[in-house]
């Protein structure tokens, strides 16, 4: 399911981030949840002024935990746009949970498409990422899954 999660980094320290249980896009499982996370981030990392809704055909959808062939070219055209600006994902409509420790797949070598879009929406929203569950655009449903754990405030 969607939530939130600690990674740890030897050189780098720890950082909040919000990851799946299960892969999400293309021959994934999809589950309602993590699709919802997936599809908030991805509609925060796709809001660059028209990049992309012309693409799609207008404007964006509501973020509904079903995973759609909009979905789907949202992905692949967001996973190209930023590979451009210099993220490093493997282009393949999917967005696996990153395991514990990891950043990067040890297939492709790739960042984790599940940081990348946490770390574009930081990017994008930094005063929101680390209360995203608190954020008004947040889904109602996505809320109790992303709120603050209670190891985070200790």
């Amino acid at each position: 399911m969607a939530k939130v999660d600690l990674l740890r980094l030897p050189k780098a320290g720890s950082f909040l981030f919000y990851n799946l249980d299960n892969a999400v896009g293309k021959g994934a499982a999809n589950r309602r949840d993590d699709v919802l996370l997936v599809q908030y981030l991805l509609k925060t990392s796709a809001n660059v002024p028209g990049k992309f809704q012309a693409g799609v055909g207008g404007a964006a959808k509501q973020v509904m935990g079903v995973w759609s062939e909009y979905d789907d070219l949202l992905l692949g055209m967001v996973q190209g746009y930023w590979k451009d600006k210099g993220t490093s994902t493997w282009q393949d409509r999917r967005v696996d949970p990153a395991p514990p420790q990891r950043t990067h797949g040890s297939i492709h070598h790739t960042q984790y498409k599940i940081i990348t879009l946490n770390l574009i929406y930081q990017y994008v929203r930094p005063d929101d990422f680390p209360k995203m569950a608190k954020v008004t655009d947040c889904p109602g449903e996505l809320r109790p899954l992303i709120a603050e754990p209670d190891w985070l405030k200790s």
